[in-house]
């Protein structure tokens, strides 16, 4: 240990590849490796599990004697975000909610609760309506209920929302009532813009 009572290797700068230089960096890095391994070269969520704890075992092992031990955390976080993101498919494939969802937008009413962080942007369509808000609230919510065709349906999904408003009241957690059009994300509309159906489909 160092005289202000930190390991050694944090007041080292002599090897600027060290990945223990960049904790929070290298974290990252990792985290999106395993998402990236896990869409394009699938392995079995067994084998995942498998290697989770054993990262973590070997981690616990090593102790201070090996300099293998923080690359053994970032095989532990890339399998960690590998699981996520295959448990995140399988919500997915399976959400009900999925057969009432089509390209082209259907009136709706639902309820569920508010998912995640409450986002408010500028409402760009403001300008060109008048008496609109400024602003737009965007938030997820888990459904659990939908009327279709006059009927009450029980229904499991998760769906992106968009109010042309600011609800600064919303908060994580509530219970919602929801009247509006759904549809599915659609692709990016201008090039070089942000295809929102992938980032919609991780949700």
């Amino acid at each position: 240990m160092s005289r202000r009572g930190l390991p050694r290797w944090v007041n080292r700068r002599e090897n600027p590849l060290d990945l223990r230089q960049q904790p929070l960096v290298s974290v990252a890095i990792a985290a999106g490796m395993g998402i990236v391994t896990d869409r394009w070269f699938p392995v079995p969520m067994p084998l995942w599990w498998i290697a989770f704890p054993i990262c973590w075992a070997a981690w616990y092992w090593l102790r201070d004697r090996s300099p293998l031990r923080w690359p053994v955390v970032l095989v532990a976080v890339a399998s960690g975000m590998a699981i996520r993101s295959q448990l995140d498919e399988r919500a997915h494939v399976a959400a009900s909610l999925r057969r009432y969802v089509t390209e082209v937008p259907q009136p709706v009413i639902l309820e569920g609760y508010a998912l995640g962080t409450i986002e408010r942007s500028p409402n760009l369509r403001a300008r060109q309506r008048e008496g609109e808000s400024p602003f737009s609230t965007h938030f997820d919510v888990d459904v659990k209920r939908l009327k279709y065709r006059n009927e009450w349906t029980h229904v499991a999904g998760r769906i992106r929302v968009t109010v042309d408003a600011d609800h600064h009241s919303l908060r994580t957690g509530d219970y919602l009532w929801l009247g509006g059009q759904l549809a599915a994300a659609g692709p990016a509309r201008n090039p070089g813009s942000r295809d929102s159906r992938q980032s919609t489909r991780a949700r």
